[in-house]
């Protein structure tokens, strides 16, 4: 028999995946890896983490034991609808990216945040990003009640301003019917 050997060198792969661990861990915003987790029929009923970044781990609270964890044991609150979406990423390979998206935290007693989430498909599963933008909600909700303060307070003397020019104009209020008004003549009435 012919025995065949070969090797490969594995220098320059192991030198990018220490790279790219370096770059993951230093994003500021939250990275996991998602792996599917099917029924016995094949269709996704959860996900499984399969990596986190340290910001991933310090926003979930789960600092060390983030991977291999399922993602509706972690946060059960996750709707029917948001697990759809990610089930479609990977069964399509079409990316999601969502705006504005309401979540209550279970790991903040329910508090209601919102996030922009990123979810692009990556091998059999999915890598996911989010940010944190309840701030950001908050600031808005400021401003649109300071604008609508600055509104009213707008609209009051323009009001007030606007019946002024009503009450002159009515023959019958007493600032225009008092003796001393000129007749048609423009002379002075007795």
């Amino acid at each position: 028999g012919l025995l065949l050997l070969t090797t490969q060198d594995v220098t320059e792969l192991a030198a990018t995946q220490t790279r790219l661990r370096a770059v993951i861990d230093s994003l500021l915003d939250p990275h996991v890896q998602f792996e599917p987790v099917r029924d016995d029929a094949g269709t996704i009923i959860n996900f499984e983490f399969a990596d986190a970044n340290l910001a991933a781990r310090e926003a979930t609270d789960q600092h060390e034991k983030l991977n291999g964890m399922r993602l509706l044991t972690l946060f059960p609150g996750v709707s029917k609808e948001l697990l759809g979406w990610l089930v479609n990423v990977v069964e399509t390979g079409e990316p999601l990216i969502l705006d504005d998206y309401v979540y209550e935290l279970e790991t903040m007693g329910g508090a209601q945040r919102y996030y922009d989430l990123r979810l692009v498909k990556m091998n059999g599963g999915l890598t996911h990003s989010f940010r944190d933008v309840t701030d950001r909600h908050q600031q808005q909700a400021k401003e649109l009640e300071r604008l609508a303060e600055l509104e009213h307070f707008h609209r009051l003397p323009v009001g007030r301003a606007l019946k002024m020019l009503e009450l002159e104009k009515d023959p019958a209020h007493p600032q225009n019917t008092n003796e001393h008004s000129l007749n048609e003549n423009h002379t002075p009435q007795k």
